[in-house]
């Protein structure tokens, strides 16, 4: 298997573990974040987390920075 191809590498590492389409199958891109739809679903995402007091990512993070992705934050 050829190192050219994406994670080429990591391929190979697994190469006895994964199934073979797995293995030669080609990297799908993520979400396009320039999708209107898909940016106002994240956010909203992200700010019900932001608002919620018992959510157990709290600790790590920067809630002045997070405080940006409010509507009307500049």
């Amino acid at each position: 298997m050829a190192d050219d191809i994406e994670k080429g590498i990591l391929r190979r590492a697994f190469a006895s573990v994964l199934p073979e389409d797995v293995i030669r199958r080609k990297k799908s891109a993520y979400p396009n974040a320039q999708n209107p739809l898909y940016e106002k679903a994240t956010r909203e995402w992200a700010l019900h987390i932001l608002h919620d007091p018992n959510a157990p990512i709290h600790p790590l993070l920067d809630e002045v920075k997070c405080a940006k992705l409010s509507p009307g934050a500049n």
